[in-house]
């Protein structure tokens, strides 16, 4: 009967994958969630049995049936995604939440799957708007957050753990703190002596549909070369983090401590890699520009924070694999960015999303892998 469950599961990711196309759609461009959708091309209302995840666009051979326009790849890629996701999230439920929880193994269901498909949800609808909008949306985060916490506290209790709330909060503080104490910091000594800002500095015009946030050459916030020591300062400092922090692995009485150095240490890593796609992706230093930086937006450390929240009722060293994929992902694409001579600001939520997901799924097993190797 097991094979229900997924079927259950990818059935519900399907479902749900088609509602998050329409958050996708509509929270960039603050319009309500109620209201039926329309071909963004002509207008017309799109009937219930043209909106069935994943058949509905096979049958329309992906065109409007209206105007024939052609409909994005990205609604039926999210639908399919999601599904996926949300069959993992049960995989990961039965198969390994119970070695990190210490519970019997072998139950067709765990609520700390519900973890999972926030996790997951939020990942994909934040992951989508910030490449096709360089935006992490507050009125998607900011009730991932509400809801995460509240299925912490429910499962610490339910669980008779209440040491899980503090390595949650803990690793969620430290990790985002830090990250957005070090950003505001820099970024007040760099726009020191400039003019204020004024209104018109501001635009809240999104980027044409489809394509990430363009910028100007020249608007990195720092030179490759400073982003690149920046960077082997947070390699060294999370290793000196990590040496200490392994030893006292098994202990519960480090966990809200531990939490907390582990998440400062990523956090500067996931910073100074942040900075160096930045500076490689821009170009030129900032000295010789005369527009107001960009740099890493705060929306990133909001995504921290909320992923530090659902992967530290686990364990504070799935936060380093989250920050180590991100970096990594971020790096290699900055780097391709960087080849192909596109100056393009590269999103940064994506491969926070990324990272937060193998580090949901399978960091576990490279936790144990590393320590395995450190004894």
């Amino acid at each position: 009967m097991t094979w229900f469950y997924y079927i259950v599961a990818a059935g519900l990711g399907l479902i749900w994958g088609s509602f998050f196309n329409v958050v996708i759609y509509r929270t960039p461009r603050d319009e309500g969630l109620g209201h039926r959708s329309r071909c963004p091309e002509c207008g017309y209302t799109i009937r219930w049995y043209d909106n069935i995840p994943l058949l509905s666009f096979a049958w329309l051979r992906g065109r409007c049936r209206n105007c024939g326009r052609p409909i994005s790849w990205t609604y039926p890629l999210v639908e399919a995604s999601t599904a996926l996701l949300f069959a993992l999230c049960y995989w990961w439920s039965i198969n390994v939440v119970p070695g990190l929880l210490g519970i019997e193994p072998g139950r067709p269901f765990v609520p700390e799957v519900i973890i999972g498909i926030l996790l997951v949800s939020v990942g994909v609808v934040v992951a989508v708007v910030d490449v096709r909008h360089g935006i992490v949306p507050d009125r998607v985060v900011f009730p991932g957050m509400v809801l995460i916490l509240g299925a912490v506290l429910g499962l610490a209790f339910y669980r008779e753990e209440p040491v899980r709330i503090a390595s949650s909060l803990g690793l969620a503080f430290g990790s985002s703190a830090f990250f957005a104490a070090v950003s505001i910091a820099y970024g007040a000594v760099r726009m020191k002596g400039r003019e204020p800002l004024k209104p018109s500095d501001y635009s809240m015009a999104a980027p044409e549909e489809g394509r990430p946030a363009e910028r100007s050459p020249g608007e990195s916030v720092v030179s490759v070369g400073t982003a690149w020591v920046m960077l082997g300062i947070g390699v060294v400092f999370l290793a000196g983090a990590l040496s200490l922090a392994i030893p006292l692995y098994q202990h519960d009485s480090y966990g809200t401590a531990v939490s907390i150095v582990v998440g400062l240490a990523g956090g500067f890593l996931l910073l100074a890699a942040g900075l160096l796609i930045d500076a490689l992706t821009a170009g030129e230093d900032l000295d010789d520009v005369e527009e107001v930086p960009t740099g890493m937006g705060m929306g990133d450390v909001k995504l921290l924070f909320f992923t530090g929240l659902a992967l530290g009722y686990f364990n504070w060293a799935l936060i380093v694999v989250e920050l180590l994929v991100a970096s990594v992902l971020g790096l290699v694409v900055g780097l391709l960015v960087m080849g192909l001579k596109r100056k393009e600001a590269i999103p940064f939520g994506p491969f926070l999303a990324a990272g937060a997901v193998v580090a949901l799924f399978w960091g576990q097993q490279l936790i144990d892998l590393v320590t395995k190797l450190y004894r």
